[in-house]
């Protein structure tokens, strides 16, 4: 194993970072992977690491002022360092064993205030502390965002992400796609889940049976009337990806916007009664 600030200091020297858009860390088991070479062939800053080589530790790479894309999976890093790359559209770092990321700020140079802006991000199975959902309030660009964990093997092991609170933190979210909260322990704001854009989402807990993410599941298994098993299935449909998967994936995301339609009109019922006691 070899610590990813210095292998990164070793292969990219800090005066070319200002240059770098894209940068791809990929094991090198898909050096010569016919689909991998298809999709990622053309980025001229691909690095694959081999099994010797796997990257631990802290991953800083706030020396890339305009990068904008960042894959990095199957390492063993444990904290991602983003605080200087405002440009950042996508992240993609699942699969590995992280706990934090440093996210860029907003900054406000010559006077002209600059926002993050990122789009989608990619976290899934890997070891983050308990935490909320508040750090992503101020992405409200973001379209993807995948923070579960869906593998047996890390589940088994207490590897997993620890999301926990409520789904209230990203309200703000308007423009969300798809949202994967897969063994967390989000429990609460269903009823803020903002669901106009929103064509996938997946609350399964793939096993872990002390997942609070299962209250979810609760709340609306008494309005669906499935079984335990039958509503863990629905819960996780669309965390892979077919075209079965994806109309079902539609069709739960349809449910969920009438529950909270329901919601809203009996909370205004409960206000207007109120209202008319005083």
């Amino acid at each position: 194993m070899t610590d990813a600030q210095i292998w990164l200091n070793q292969n990219i020297p800090i005066n070319q970072r200002a240059d770098i858009r894209e940068l791809h860390i990929w094991p090198d088991s898909l050096q010569s992977d016919p689909g991998h070479i298809f999709l990622y062939g053309d980025n001229e800053n691909r690095y694959y690491v081999s099994s010797e080589v796997i990257l631990t530790g802290t991953l800083d790479l706030s020396t890339f002022p305009y990068l904008e894309e960042l894959i990095i999976e199957n390492q063993f890093i444990n904290r991602l360092v983003l605080s200087g790359c405002l440009f950042l559209r996508r992240l993609s770092a699942s699969n590995n064993l992280l706990r934090e990321v440093v996210w860029p700020a907003r900054i406000i140079t010559s006077g002209v205030e600059l926002t993050p802006r990122l789009q989608s991000v990619y976290l899934t199975n890997n070891n983050f502390w308990s935490r909320d959902l508040s750090e992503f309030n101020r992405f409200s660009r973001l379209k993807i965002l995948l923070l579960g964990t869906d593998k047996k093997e890390k589940l088994d092991h207490g590897i997993y992400n620890r999301w926990n609170g409520s789904l209230s933190c990203i309200s703000n979210l308007r423009q969300l796609q798809e949202l994967d909260i897969n063994a967390t322990d989000i429990n609460d704001g269903l009823i803020n889940l903002p669901t106009r854009e929103l064509f996938r989402f997946t609350f399964g807990s793939f096993g872990r049976v002390e997942a609070e993410v299962n209250g979810l599941k609760a709340i609306l298994a008494r309005d669906l009337g499935l079984k335990e098993e039958d509503m863990e299935k629905w819960a996780a449909e669309g965390t892979y990806d077919t075209v079965e998967s994806f109309d079902r994936s539609k069709e739960k995301i349809e449910y969920i916007q009438s529950w909270q339609q329901r919601q809203e009109n009996r909370q205004l019922q409960t206000q207007i009664q109120v209202n008319s006691f005083r």
